[in-house]
């Protein structure tokens, strides 16, 4: 596991005007979505990047879901905030179903 440095306690107003700034005109991707929907309005403090996360891939006689890992997006938008947050993996055998990132940043 390991640990981030950032900002001990925000303002939530404050992280969601940043990821806002940040993410100004091209709000459908997997960073924004999990930092506003999962954080910041569902209260999650833990954000699963592959479980949570599934992806539709079809061809020309089936269609399956598969998990897509987007982790290193999140962690990527996480600094640009300035947030708290520790990386781990929970799984058996270390897969990529397994890694979760827990944000530790307080918010007022």
């Amino acid at each position: 596991m390991e640990k981030k440095k950032g900002s001990d306690v925000m303002e939530r107003s404050t992280v969601l005007h940043r990821l806002e700034e940040l993410y100004k005109g091209h709000k459908k991707t997997v960073g924004y979505y999990a930092i506003r929907n999962d954080f910041l309005i569902g209260g999650n403090k833990i954000i699963r990047p592959g479980r949570d996360r599934l992806v539709w891939y079809e061809n020309d006689w089936e269609r399956w879901k598969k998990p897509t890992e987007r982790a290193e997006e999140i962690i990527d938008v996480l600094e640009k905030l300035d947030l708290q947050y520790e990386v781990g993996n929970d799984a058996p055998r270390g897969g990529m179903l397994g890694r979760w990132i827990k944000v530790t940043t307080k918010l007022k």
